[in-house]
């Protein structure tokens, strides 16, 4: 690979790195430099006849850098409180949706703010599989390369992530709709 090939890479998957970073993360900054340092690594194995796929190395690089991240972040117990995290505007769950109707807009950032709950209280390979497939579209080929895994075991984390998922947002649907019936 050589400099253009490189720049059109990093600008094709740019945004897609640094979104699948930060919903793993959750804050701004450590998105930032986990992207960084995802592509200072490819730079340094862009001379690697071996890589069937860019973007899937790029994206488990990424996955790896991340889950890094989260344990160093473990050991120095800097996790916040629900409280700091909402006040955090770097937090996800701090987004504001554009909504012209304030109902609506309430609505939707509550439903958010559950769903990405509940997308990180998922076991990470059921969490990574959600977002590269639902946030990301990536292809279920890609995601087995991502995270190193055949394709039936991508299919069986999706199924098993949406079905976690419907669990923890039952409450939520039944409480909007006031409606008994299984989702």
């Amino acid at each position: 690979m050589d400099e253009r090939q490189f720049k059109s890479l990093v600008q094709r998957h740019k945004d897609r790195v640094y979104r699948f970073a930060l919903y793993m993360l959750g804050h701004r900054e450590d998105a930032e430099d986990v992207v960084q340092e995802a592509f200072i690594r490819l730079w340094r194995m862009r001379s690697a006849g071996a890589v069937r796929s860019w973007e899937g190395w790029l994206m488990r690089v990424t996955h790896n850098l991340c889950i890094d991240r989260l344990r160093r972040r473990q050991l120095e117990q800097r996790t916040l409180s629900p409280l700091e995290e909402a006040a955090n505007p770097d937090s996800l769950l701090a987004a504001s949706l554009v909504e012209s109707d304030p109902e609506k807009q309430t609505e939707c950032g509550e439903y958010r703010r559950l769903l990405l709950q509940a997308i990180r209280k998922l076991p990470d390979p059921l969490r990574v599989a959600v977002l590269l497939r639902e946030v990301e579209s990536m292809p279920y080929r890609d995601i087995a390369e991502a995270m190193q895994v055949p394709l039936h075991s991508v299919r069986t984390y999706l199924h098993r992530a949406r079905k976690q998922l419907r669990i923890h947002l039952k409450s939520y649907f039944h409480q909007t709709t006031g409606s008994r019936d299984d989702l």
